[in-house]
């Protein structure tokens, strides 16, 4: 969990001033829940508080506000806002990193300092938001649901990250829709394929499943001998593509899959920014649902072609070439 205040004031160098929204943040615990200390470009990570007194006046900006107010590292900004008390809030910054991020937006607007010094500046008596980052095993729901009752009567307000930044829960919702449509899609071209294969197989064997029929063999037994069939094909290709495909996925899951070659050098959901390199996980439960589905594909494919060499009799099937 990491506490955050938010000054908007004016961030300004000599002649040169942009209006921005100063968060004060604790180093330490703002690292737990984001990556912002990974994005400096230039110079170094906000120096953690020793105590309640503000006496490192550090700052970071993002290169696109050092570039406006033509600033580098080791040089001093002002900081200009309203406090909460009515007063003018101010103080004097010195440099300390520069950051860049995948959002102009989020770069244009943002600026970071220590929590303490933020809160004399602005002469706020505590954090204006508590933000929580969930470990790998945690059910975001069930997390969600124990706040909301441990919050009862503090006058917090708790919103969930799709509420907060709606825009990035849009593109979730539709690259789950994109990724569904994707997936039937892929399915009925292996049905199609698989329908191909079998009614080829069935041409090819017409005589003998005439021989089968002329020798007793009853339609479910003929409709069991293609289906079968059908099943080793899918299961022979489900293991052989289950581990190729889960070796891909855990080399990208170990190196990263750049996204940038599709999507360019920066994407944004407007002030969150998301990293161009993604890195996929392989889940059992996901290999065995695509596994079932595709067997179920593959069945109903199948399905045609065994009933269509069930129906074929004995003399127009022997005497077929």
């Amino acid at each position: 969990m990491s506490p955050r205040i938010h000054f908007q004031g004016l961030l300004s160098s000599g002649e040169s001033s942009l209006p921005i929204v100063l968060d004060g943040i604790r180093p330490s615990s703002e690292n737990l829940v984001t990556h912002l200390s990974k994005r400096i470009i230039n110079g170094e990570y906000l120096s953690e508080e020793t105590g309640p007194d503000c006496k490192e006046r550090e700052i970071l900006i993002s290169e696109e506000q050092a570039t406006k107010l033509h600033v580098g590292l080791g040089e001093k900004v002002v900081i200009v806002g309203a406090a909460s008390d009515g007063t003018l809030g101010n103080d004097l910054f010195r440099v300390k990193g520069v950051y860049k991020t995948e959002s102009k937006n989020f770069d244009r607007r943002l600026s970071f300092a220590n929590f303490n010094c933020v809160a004399a500046m602005g002469q706020i008596g505590g954090p204006h938001e508590l933000v929580f980052g969930l470990p790998d095993g945690i059910d975001e729901s069930d997390f969600e649901a124990s706040l909301k009752t441990a919050n009862k009567g503090t006058g917090f307000v708790l919103t969930s990250w799709r509420e907060s930044v709606p825009q990035l829960n849009s593109i979730v919702i539709f690259s789950k829709a994109i990724n569904n449509a994707i997936n039937f899609i892929l399915f009925l071209v292996i049905s199609i394929g698989i329908v191909n294969i079998m009614m080829m197989t069935v041409f090819e064997r017409t005589r003998e499943f005439g021989v089968m029929s002329a020798l007793g063999a009853s339609s479910k037994q003929v409709i069991s001998v293609v289906m079968i069939e059908t099943i080793s094909l899918g299961i022979l290709g489900l293991i052989v593509g289950s581990i190729f495909g889960s070796l891909l996925v855990q080399y990208h899951h170990i190196f990263g899959f750049d996204l940038s070659i599709f999507l360019g050098n920066q994407y944004s959901a407007g002030d969150f920014s998301l990293s161009m390199l993604v890195f996929p996980n392989l889940s059992l439960a996901s290999i065995l649902r695509s596994g079932f589905i595709t067997l179920g594909f593959m069945l109903l494919a199948g399905f045609y072609p065994a009933l269509r060499a069930a129906r074929l009799t004995p003399i127009e099937a022997m005497r077929s070439l």
